[in-house]
């Protein structure tokens, strides 16, 4: 008896931990066809007080070259208001469908890192966020406009940036362009 009890709680602890979080690691792009992710964020938009409709709607932009310089000042989406779920639910939202996003100004705070390709030399750098378990990161690389001076790796920074996507040897890159580093 202790024995089937036993197996049949390491089968549900293996279905949970297996289903638990996407293995996409840093530098992976969320890929989804999920559609709840907007139910989550209205719902908890909704325990906040605040409008989903008005948070986390994507502008409508037509031209997705005509992202311009992010000030303080300016900001259509500010995820440093937000609990660490609705922060990481809006963020794997953006990635699972970025083209309603292309043109809006996000400001997110999260972890400073940084990659850099050995056969290129290129250097990357994004603001990471995990979710509240703190078992799956995301976030968005950003690039500082007027080639700021990036912060060291492990530094919790807050980047204001406009959101674009780019092409790589065949991949799809999410981008804050133009951005700042805050406080």
């Amino acid at each position: 008896m202790n024995n089937k009890i036993r197996i049949a709680a390491i089968a549900v602890i293996v279905s949970i931990l297996s289903t638990s979080c996407a293995s996409n690691g840093a530098g992976g792009h969320v890929q989804s066809t999920t559609t709840g992710v907007k139910d989550v964020i209205a719902s908890r938009m909704d325990q906040e007080g605040g409008s989903a409709a008005s948070e986390a709607a994507p502008q409508d932009t037509s031209d997705e070259t005509s992202a311009g310089p992010a000030s303080s000042s300016e900001c259509d989406l500010d995820l440093t208001t937000m609990n660490s779920d609705l922060v990481y639910a809006n963020v794997f939202g953006i990635l699972s469908e970025p083209d309603g996003f292309i043109g809006t100004t996000i400001r997110i705070t999260g972890t400073a890192v940084s990659y850099t390709d050995e056969t290129t030399g290129e250097t990357y750098y994004a603001c990471f966020i995990t979710d509240a378990a703190a078992c799956c990161s995301s976030g968005f690389e950003y690039e500082l406009a007027n080639g700021g001076t990036y912060p060291a790796d492990g530094t919790e920074i807050t980047v204001l940036g406009t959101f674009n996507t780019y092409e790589d040897a065949g991949g799809r890159y999410a981008l804050l362009e133009d951005s700042v580093i805050e406080g």
